[in-house]
């Protein structure tokens, strides 16, 4: 983009190096080749199309037959900062300087992050007044793929909403943690979120204990929340099948653990399961 720094680098029978600054309409000037638009490519692109033009004025760069005696090379030199916006539930706000190549993910970790008031499953990038991407962070943590991550332009905005829907999970889990769930996520995204449950966990039950909502409410304080049991889910060859429960805000997921019990084995003997 404007104001970057492209490095060009030949050698072999030809040798030169130039350096050459995109200008605000973002070309730049090649001798022997003249005005070329380089705006909005990649390194790797940019290689291909300066390679393709210049091969023109140095034969061989690209020979029509045999080796090629002459090689390029194309790099970045000085990048023009970028200021980007971070605005809502972040720990830094305000306005930020990045390199041009900065992504979405760039901004947050120099920001610091969302605060624990803050969506990691909401993140959007506001340009121009209309939304052109949406992160969410989850994506990242389960797979490590930057779905929807971009790069960013200048005077771009990260909006980071406030978190509209938590989930404490505890007990027989590999994670116990507070979880943010989208309207539709049920018991069985909220397992996966937490690395599944436990070989201990119970699959009979699990309990939720629960706000009640507001049109269900009274005035008695008794009564202002309520415990709810479900069945768990089952088990087939090894793998655990969860139940696809609703949850809601402010719910806290309890997985118990199998009970100790004794069990008579064949000739009196007996085995301890613990839980």
């Amino acid at each position: 983009g404007p104001g970057d720094e492209i490095i060009i680098s030949m050698w072999g029978d030809v040798e030169l190096r130039n350096t050459l600054k995109v200008s605000n309409e973002g070309t730049v000037y090649l001798n022997n080749v003249g005005l070329v638009s380089v705006n909005g490519l990649k390194l790797d692109e940019l290689e291909i199309k300066l390679k393709k033009l210049l091969s023109k004025a140095y034969i061989t760069l690209e020979p029509a037959s045999g080796e090629p005696s002459t090689f390029l090379d194309v790099s970045m030199g000085k990048l023009r900062p970028i200021t980007v916006f971070l605005v809502g539930e972040v720990f830094k706000k305000g306005a930020i300087k990045l390199d041009s190549y900065s992504t979405v993910f760039t901004a947050l970790y120099n920001s610091g992050g969302p605060t624990a008031k803050g969506s990691m499953r909401n993140i959007q990038v506001v340009r121009d007044g209309r939304v052109v991407s949406t992160i969410d962070i989850y994506d990242y943590l389960l797979t490590g793929k930057k779905v929807n991550d971009i790069v960013l332009k200048n005077n771009d905005n990260i909006l980071v909403p406030p978190r509209h829907n938590s989930v404490k999970l505890e007990g027989e889990v590999n994670t116990e943690s507070i979880f943010e769930l989208r309207e539709n996520e049920t018991l069985a995204d909220l397992m996966r979120f937490s690395g599944g449950v436990k070989v201990t966990a119970m699959l009979d039950r699990f309990q939720i204990e629960r706000i009640v909502p507001f049109e269900r409410r009274t005035s008695d304080i008794m009564h202002s929340k309520e415990v709810l049991e479900y069945r768990l889910g089952s088990s087939e060859n090894g793998k655990v099948s969860v139940e696809s429960v609703k949850l809601m805000d402010g719910d806290i997921v309890t997985i118990f653990p199998i009970s100790d019990i004794l069990i008579n084995g064949p000739d009196n003997c007996y085995a301890e399961i613990k839980g």
